[in-house]
């Protein structure tokens, strides 16, 4: 469960989202998938309610440009019968923490910048991360991550803990990763994204 702290959100200038698409698994292209303008309409509107009460707004393209998305799946741990899979310094392990995962031909939207923000803000809330690249030369699967992105233009990072036999019917993952899941996203929410950055 999920415990996010009063007093540091009634203090917020920010307006947090949690966002949940239906259709990953047969591509997102549906009225409400994450390749869809769904997101961007329902944000849109929200600004416009904002901007409508005297406040102060910049472009509803700054705010977009100044906001950070955090696509939260889960990653490939290592197995040990294909250890080989995996580069070898960028192992995700189960019960290590959240996995950042990087990939050259951006099927993951983490950047250098992107990263090491949220790399950032884990430290702040005592999250354990770990990278995950994939070899480069295997095929790597994708997230909505770079379809959100690219729809709202900006920043984030892909992000999952480790699992084993993702997408059969033996699924497995740590225990412990779930009390980081749940820390992870208290920690985001709580964190002052602008203080963040300007640490860096």
């Amino acid at each position: 469960m999920i415990n996010l702290k009063e007093e540091t959100l009634d203090n917020q200038k920010d307006v947090n989202v949690c966002a949940l698409f239906d259709h990953e698994e047969i591509g997102s292209k549906s009225v409400a998938g994450a390749d869809s303008e769904y997101l961007k309409s329902v944000l849109s509107r929200v600004y416009k309610i904002l901007a409508d009460k005297d406040f102060e707004a910049d472009s509803l393209e700054s705010v977009f440009r100044r906001s950070f998305l955090v696509s939260a799946d889960m990653v490939h741990g290592v197995h040990p019968n294909y250890s080989s899979y995996h580069q070898s310094n960028h192992k995700p392990y189960m019960n290590k923490g959240i996995g950042v995962k990087t990939n050259c031909n951006q099927r993951y939207i983490t950047s250098g910048l992107s990263g090491s923000i949220f790399k950032l803000m884990m430290e702040n809330g005592s999250v354990p991360t770990q990278d995950f690249i994939v070899k480069q030369d295997m095929p790597c699967g994708s997230t909505i991550g770079p379809m959100l992105s690219s729809h709202l233009g900006c920043l984030g990072v892909d992000v999952g803990v480790g699992q084993l036999a993702m997408h059969s019917i033996r699924e497995m993952m740590g225990v412990l990763d779930t009390y980081y899941y749940c820390r992870m996203f208290e920690t985001f929410y709580e964190n002052d994204l602008p203080e963040v950055r300007h640490k860096l």
